[in-house]
C-alpha cells in the first residue's frame, strides 16, 4: 500500500493534535529520522560495540583504582597487593579484548584502528 504525503496536510493535523498526542507524534517522527540518517549496526558489529563499551563493574574499576592509589602511595599490604594482582589481570584481559573488538570493527568497516578510535571518540586513557 502507498500514500501520498503531502507535508502541508501533515503540518495541520499535526497542529490539531492535543499537547500529549503532539509529543508522542514528535517521538515518533525522531525515531523514524534517527533510522534514516543513522548507521544501522548489524548484529555482529553490535557484538563488537559490546565488547569495546562493556568491561568491569563499577565496583571493580572503582577497587583497583583504590589500590593503585595506595601502591602509589607506598601503603600496599601484602592481601591488597595480592588482590591489585588479580584486578590487574582482569583489567588487562579486558583492555587486551577491546583492542581487538577495535581492530575486528576498524577492519569491517574499511578503516585504520587509530581513524576508527578517533571517529568513536576513543582516545587514550588518561594518565595519573
Amino acid at each position: 500500500m502507498s500514500a501520498t504525503v503531502v507535508p502541508a496536510g501533515l503540518l495541520a493535523g499535526a497542529a490539531a493534535l492535543a499537547p500529549d498526542q503532539l509529543d508522542a507524534l514528535m517521538s515518533d517522527l525522531m525515531r523514524v529520522r534517527a533510522g534514516r540518517v543513522a548507521p544501522h549496526v548489524g548484529p555482529d558489529e553490535s557484538a563488537l560495540f559490546r565488547r569495546i563499551n562493556d568491561g568491569p563493574a563499577a565496583e571493580v574499576w572503582g577497587r583497583y583504582h583504590e589500590l593503585v592509589g595506595r601502591r602509589r602511595a607506598e601503603a600496599l599490604s601484602p592481601a591488597d597487593h595480592a588482590e591489585l594482582v588479580r584486578l590487574t589481570d582482569v583489567v588487562e584481559d579486558y583492555q587486551a579484548d577491546r583492542v581487538a573488538a577495535l581492530a575486528e570493527l576498524a577492519v569491517r568497516r574499511g578503516r585504520t584502528l587509530a581513524e576508527l578510535a578517533d571517529a568513536l571518540g576513543i582516545g587514550p586513557a588518561p594518565r595519573g
